[in-house]
């Protein structure tokens, strides 16, 4: 648990991605790069310890879940749901060829709807052995996608096997849900020096403040809704308070 000693006493660190500001209360404060410091990196890299060679890579996989549910979120909001698709090939699919097959399905759906358009993609084995994508775009008509199942305008432009799409209404329900594949796909070996997710130039992306003003805070306690708390003990800083807040409530 923290100690009692003021909020502003400690390290303190806010990152914004769209409507949710997350923030980290941190015990001490980081260390500046050093001798030390490089030496204690050189330890931890030579170290062949099977134990921490597991943590190391579970973390990995947290962060890199973390980092995206933070993309996801930067995107989401209430007045624009994007639509959500499942890309499927007719056969057998490596990931070579069906990021292959994404990216003409990228190219021809901007020809035809223009440019405009953000989306993120993350790619999933099936039982089968095939890969198939869950993609989410935003700025589509919404009137093309409601209409897919009987005019499948979309299914001709994609032309590799099946297309389903559903228009969503921007919950933040839909990050936890491609993060869930993201994350099986940030470990499956068959994806090995492969990306576990895609996403277009033009996406939201989050960003990070330190050591920031108190005002700051206030005002986004004053604003927002707090929707997620948790006490935590790091390895380097101490103990650490960890909040978020959510500005859309």
């Amino acid at each position: 648990m923290l100690k009692n000693c003021a909020i502003f006493e400690m390290y303190h660190k806010l990152v914004q991605s769209g409507n949710y500001v997350e923030f980290y209360q941190y015990e001490k404060k980081p260390y500046t790069l050093g001798t030390n410091t490089n030496r204690a990196r050189r330890k931890r890299r030579s170290c062949k310890d099977a134990n921490l060679l597991f943590i190391r890579r579970r973390d990995n996989v947290y962060r890199a879940k973390r980092d995206f549910v933070r993309l996801i979120w930067a995107n989401l909001e209430r007045t624009e749901g994007p639509a959500l698709f499942t890309l499927t090939h007719s056969g057998i699919v490596g990931i070579e060829e069906g990021s292959s097959n994404l990216n003409k399905f990228i190219k021809r759906l901007r020809y035809e709807e223009g440019q405009d358009f953000r989306y993120i993609a993350v790619p999933e084995f099936q039982k089968r052995g095939s890969v198939h994508f869950h993609l989410m775009v935003w700025g589509l008509a919404k009137e093309k996608v409601k209409s897919e199942r009987d005019k499948r305008y979309f299914a001709k432009i994609w032309s590799y096997g099946f297309l389903d799409v559903m228009q969503t209404d921007g919950s933040d329900k839909l990050a936890g849900y491609l993060a869930k594949y993201m994350a099986k796909s940030f470990i499956d070996k068959r994806l090995v020096s492969k990306k576990a997710y895609m996403a277009s130039r033009n996406v939201r992306r989050s960003s990070s403040v330190s050591n920031f003003p108190k005002d700051l805070l206030k005002m986004i306690v004053r604003k927002g809704s707090k929707v997620y708390q948790k006490d935590f003990q790091t390895q380097w800083l101490g103990s650490c308070r960890y909040q978020v807040y959510n500005n859309d409530i």
